[in-house]
C-alpha cells in the first residue's frame, strides 16, 4: 500500500516487516515508485546488531513473571531451541518479541523477506541515498517503558495463544495485499485495546515524532520514499491525517 503525497514526489510505502515468499503482491507497484526517487527513508537502521536495552543488567527474567508464566516460556523457549543461556537475561518484552519472531518463521513468515529488509539492502546496492526516522533505541524504549503489567501481560499472550499471533499477521498481510484499510484499521484498534500505553507509544507518539521528517521532504522537494510499518499508516491516528493536520498537505492512495 502506497500513498502520494498531492503535488509532491513524496510517497508513503505502509511495509510488511516480514513476508512469507511469495506474499508480495505489490512488488511491481513498489519497485515502480522506488525507481521514481531519489532518497529512501527507513524507521531505523536494519543492519542491526544487539543492543543492551534488551537484556537485563543484574536483574532475570524470572524474577519479573510469575512461577508458571516462566515455566511456560522456559517450555516454548526449549521448543524453540533458542539459547537457553539468553533465557534468564532477556527482558519480558524482549522474551516476547524473540518467541514472536520465531513463530512466525516457523510458518514462513521471515524478516528478509519482509518489503523494508528488500528495499534496504536494494537501496545500499544501488547506492540510494538512505536516511532514518529515528535510531533504534527508539522503538525499542517504546517496549522497555512500557507498564510491567502490560509486558506481562504481551508475553503470557505471546507463550499461551501462538495461534493468534499467526492468525493475526496473516489477516495484516491479507489486508495489505488488498488494500483493506478497515481491517487494517480494526488490528490496530484491537491491539491499543489489548496493550494501550505500548501501543500508544509504538504507534500513535511515534508517528507524532516523525512528522518533522515530513515537513522537511516537502520543504527541500527532493524525491522521496518514506517506509514505515502499515500499521503507521492506520486508523485515525496515521501519518496522513498528521501531515494533512499539520500543513494541509492532502495524499491518496496510489496502490491498492
Amino acid at each position: 500500500m502506497i500513498w502520494k503525497f498531492q503535488n509532491t514526489e513524496i510517497y508513503l510505502l505502509g511495509s510488511i516487516h516480514a513476508m512469507a515468499e511469495g506474499d508480495n503482491a505489490h512488488s511491481k507497484s513498489i519497485n515502480d515508485i522506488y525507481d521514481k526517487v531519489n532518497t529512501v527513508v527507513f524507521e531505523t537502521s536494519l543492519d542491526i546488531a544487539p543492543h543492551p536495552l534488551c537484556f537485563y543488567d543484574g536483574d532475570k527474567l524470572s524474577q519479573n513473571i510469575s512461577k508458571t508464566l516462566f515455566r511456560d516460556v522456559k517450555k516454548v523457549w526449549s521448543k524453540f531451541k533458542l539459547p537457553y543461556g539468553d533465557l534468564e537475561k532477556s527482558k519480558i518484552w524482549q522474551a516476547a518479541n524473540s518467541i514472536t519472531f520465531n513463530v512466525l518463521a516457523r510458518k514462513g513468515f521471515l524478516i528478509e523477506n519482509g518489503i523494508d529488509r528488500i528495499l534496504w539492502d536494494k537501496s545500499k546496492k544501488d547506492k540510494k541515498t538512505i536516511e532514518l526516522l529515528e535510531p533504534l533505541e527508539t522503538s525499542l524504549s517504546c517496549f522497555d517503558n512500557a507498564p510491567i503489567e502490560e509486558q506481562r501481560k504481551f508475553l503470557a499472550q505471546v507463550v499461551r495463544n501462538r495461534s493468534k499471533i499467526i492468525d493475526q499477521f496473516k489477516a495484516i498481510i491479507q489486508s495489505w495485499n488488498i488494500g483493506d484499510e478497515k481491517k487494517l484499521s480494526f488490528i490496530l484498534k484491537s491491539c491499543l485495546e489489548q496493550l494501550p500505553v505500548m501501543f500508544n507509544s509504538l504507534i500513535v507518539e511515534r508517528n507524532k515524532l516523525w512528522l518533522d521528517n515530513f515537513l522537511s521532504a516537502f520543504r527541500f522537494g527532493t524525491p522521496k520514499l518514506f517506509i514505515v510499518g502499515v500499521l503507521h499508516c492506520t486508523d485515525v491516528c496515521n501519518i496522513q491525517n498528521i501531515v494533512r493536520n499539520s500543513n494541509g498537505f492532502e495524499s491518496e492512495i496510489i496502490n491498492i
